[in-house]
């Protein structure tokens, strides 16, 4: 199990630690068995949230007979406040459906950034009902809808309306009484960007305003039943048992478009496989078991097992992994009984004859066991599991062939051995649908739109990269190279992030005919905390997100942390219930406007880039100019050069080498193509200066590239247009407005300033307006990435053609 990888240290005096090699750790094989951890973000969450000793409470319910109305519930702590407001629909059972299509929900929710006014109430009234067809302000973090389970939800009212707890057994047939269909956030319908929360206590790790969000919509829905019942008899009606309560979570149906997130986000990936697998090097590291430490294995064991018991699921290849899961939980069990915990490194002992006796789900599982007794050694990597991607985007222009080659034959020997002309190993295709905006999974044999697949062909494009620096001097640079070859940037940027980022890459081939893509949606889930993993398809799956989890008003009674594998016995607690207010609530700041997020920005532009017929590497350096531009006011002029590419008339060929860069064609040189090749070259630009010769068109396009590269010297540039001198730092706006005719100009010269960078200006999140008319020019390009649904995408992807009421 401790395969060579890398080696780190764990801190302090700790031993150097051996990681398991990511050519085991992330084959799909694998990554479809993982559980939740420690680690897991909504433990993560809840552990910081008790520390800290966050209060929540529910400040407002407006919710009438037949659940329609609002509720609010606040949560307050380290200074903040955030509000989950929630909207109960009244909702005909003939329109409940999961499916991709839905229009209307049983519930609707927002978390909102500080105390809700009524204003703020009304306004998000209007909007967050419609969900995708509302909007949002940078003032909101997170938009979520549910749907009644219909089996467990009426289910409930009516056993607390007779006086009677429902059985634990129903509870747990189900393990939830809604089911959430979405949870966005980051910037979507024009949420707040993470960028704004990336620094706040508790909501700073991945996914935390997320996770808060589906912690409060679960006390929602209790809250909900039990008024419900007490509205249709008032005489007899009772609350739920606060322990059968706890079986209770949140359920979520996900599919395929979570899939492509761990692929489009490999640094942030690799962080989160780094965390797990440095936690479990500290844990194999100790040379000595404790005794309090050995406790708390032998009880999570016991516990895992009654868990994995009683998991049950209608999918018969999962099922029979359940069945020899619990099979290998006895034999470990066994061991467990024989092995002498006072040997040395006895917890390598364990991880050897999991390796070499149990199957993969009882192998993983048994990292989840390793790391339950051990919080004080791994807690603190969950700090590590974030951070910015913008370093993810930098090439080295710099490095040679021979270092790419060397690169790729380090990390892809994968994709060198497989053979792409085989049909079987390019048998399926990634794309947008046309019909939902969403990532679908097409059969390239069967369905049209694979010449507009998304870049999840990693394996083929680094395999197709390798054979093509055959011949090729090795002592070129990559900046020379991506000049001819600008296809090929998607797949160079990801080679040289792997060489930093060890497990930022799935080991195996996306697009061959033997993917199951549920196996990198429970890779992703296992991160939140999910359990309950129930595959509906290949494609799509439903889990339970904070089961036997504590609720709001016990956060502080009982372990914030021992409930993940559920307790064998916990004593029932009574407690009084404070009586809801149905006031008005305390006004907070102004709402901000509403517009578009930063994230929404970046992505339309680089869709939009793609559809003109930009390579996907370009097209995400195209995306981030768009974000440094957004909030300049000058989002047209980008507009207008992606149609010139779009109709020909700005040239994308382009020649780097040791004399500058230079044009090969006589029409105006694109500036998105150029800044990508200036950008390259940074590194040459601290030592000397880069000459460009050749007619460039919007001179001022390369502005927001030109400060990400002063960014990374950390020195201002001097742009020298035609003799025209201006001065780039880390505020674009002084260079744009001191460029503020559009013009063409012939020669371009760039250095790096002696002095140091001028200091950053505030960032800025969200809420940029755009007119419409500008927004349409955007989405009329990025729909030329979209691909129509088909008959057979609609009844084999991510659950759209089959029904998920339960």
């Amino acid at each position: 199990m401790m395969a060579a990888a890398a080696r780190v240290s764990s801190g302090g005096q700790a031993p150097i630690a051996t990681l398991r090699a990511p050519e085991q750790v992330l084959r799909l094989a694998r990554m479809g068995s993982f559980h939740q951890t420690r680690l897991s973000f909504m433990r993560v969450l809840l552990r910081h949230l008790a520390r800290r000793n966050w209060q929540i409470e529910r400040s407002l319910w407006e919710i009438d007979a037949k659940g329609a109305g609002v509720a609010v519930y606040e949560a307050r702590g380290d200074g903040w406040v955030y509000s989950l407001i929630a909207f109960g629909h009244e909702l005909d059972p003939e329109k409940r459906t999961d499916r991709v299509i839905a229009e209307e929900w049983d519930a609707t929710f927002v978390l909102h950034d500080g105390v809700a006014t009524r204003a703020d109430i009304e306004r998000l009234a209007r909007n967050v009902p419609r969900q995708e067809a509302g909007r949002c302000s940078a003032a909101e973090l997170v938009m979520s809808r549910a749907n009644r389970s219909v089996r467990l939800f009426d289910h409930v009212v009516s056993e607390l309306a007779q006086g009677r707890q429902p059985a634990a057994a129903d509870l747990d047939a189900v393990g939830y009484l809604m089911r959430t269909t979405a949870v966005y956030g980051n910037g979507k319908f024009g949420l707040a960007d993470r960028d704004r929360i990336a620094e706040r206590p508790v909501l700073s790790g991945p996914f935390a305003a997320e996770m808060l969000t589906v912690w409060l919509i679960r006390a929602f829905t209790t809250d909900l039943v039990e008024h419900l019942a007490t509205v249709r008899s008032p005489d007899t009606a009772v609350r739920l048992d606060r322990d059968l309560r706890r079986r209770l979570g949140v359920g979520n149906s996900t599919g395929l478009g979570m899939a492509p997130f761990v692929v489009n986000h490999p640094g942030l990936f690799h962080r989160w496989i780094n965390a797990r697998e440095t936690a479990l090097s500290r844990v194999l590291t100790l040379e000595h078991a404790g005794a309090a430490q050995v406790a708390v294995f032998r009880d999570r064991l016991a516990r895992a097992w009654r868990q994995m018991a009683a998991w049950r699921v209608d999918d018969a290849l999962q099922m029979a992994r359940i069945a020899e899961l619990v099979r290998d939980l006895d034999r470990l069990a066994a061991e467990v009984e024989t092995i002498d915990f006072e040997l040395p490194f006895v917890w390598r002992r364990l991880c050897a004859f999991a390796e070499a006796q149990l199957g993969l789900e009882a192998q993983e599982l048994l990292v989840t066991l390793l790391l339950e007794p051990h919080g004080a050694l791994v807690d603190d990597l969950s700090a590590a599991m974030g951070g910015d991607e913008t370093p993810d985007f930098v090439i080295d222009g710099t490095a040679t062939l021979a270092d790419l080659r060397t690169g790729i034959e380090a990390t892809y020997g994968f994709a060198l051995a497989e053979d792409f002309t085989v049909p079987r190993a390019q048998a399926r295709f990634w794309y947008v649908s046309e019909e939902k905006l969403e990532p679908r999974l097409g059969e390239r044999a069967l369905e049209e739109g694979a010449e507009r697949e998304l870049p999840l062909t990693v394996a083929r494009d680094v395999a197709a990269l390798h054979r093509l620096l055959t011949g090729v001097p090795s002592d070129l640079t990559i900046a020379e190279f991506l000049a001819a070859h600008p296809e090929c940037r998607h797949a160079v940027r990801r080679v040289q992030l792997s060489a930093r980022c060890h497990y930022a890459e799935v080991r195996d081939n996306l697009t061959g005919a033997e993917l199951r893509p549920i196996d990198i949606l429970r890779c992703k889930l296992s991160f939140f905390g999910a359990t309950d993993f129930d595959p509906r398809s290949d494609r799509w799956v439903r889990v339970a997100l904070f089961r036997h989890a504590p609720f709001p008003d016990e956060l502080h009674d009982i372990a914030s942390d021992d409930w993940a594998i559920p307790p064998l016995g916990r004593a029932t607690r009574s407690a009084a219930a404070k009586a809801p207010s149905t006031g008005d609530i305390t006004p907070s700041s102004p709402a901000e406007p509403e517009g578009y997020s930063l994230n929404e920005i970046e992505a339309e532009a680089r869709k939009a880039a793609r559809g003109t017929g930009l390579s996907w590497g370009l097209a995400e350096d195209v995306g981030r100019i768009a974000r440094l531009l957004a909030h300049t006011r000058q989002l047209a002029m980008l507009a207008d050069a992606l149609d010139e590419l779009k109709s020909g008339r700005h040239a994308t060929g382009l020649i780097s080498d040791r004399s500058g860069i230079r044009a090969t064609e006589d029409r105006p040189l694109s500036p998105l193509v150029l800044a990508s090749a200036i950008a390259d070259r940074s590194a040459e630009i601290a030592e000397d200066t880069l000459t460009i010769s050749a007619k460039v068109a919007e001179p001022r396009l390369l502005v927001p590239m030109l400060t990400s590269v002063a960014e990374r010297l950390r020195r201002p540039l001097r742009l020298q247009l035609d003799g025209h001198e201006v001065v780039v730092g880390r505020d674009i706006a002084p260079a744009l407005a001191a460029l503020a005719e559009p013009r063409t100009v012939d020669t371009i010269l760039i250095s790096a300033l002696p002095r140091g960078l001028d200091q950053a200006s505030p960032p800025k999140t969200g809420g940029v307006t755009i007119p419409d008319e500008l927004w349409r020019r955007f989405t009329a390009l990025a729909a030329l990435t979209y691909v129509p649904a088909s008959e057979h995408s609609r009844l084999a992807g991510a659950g759209a053609g089959l029904s998920d009421n339960d």
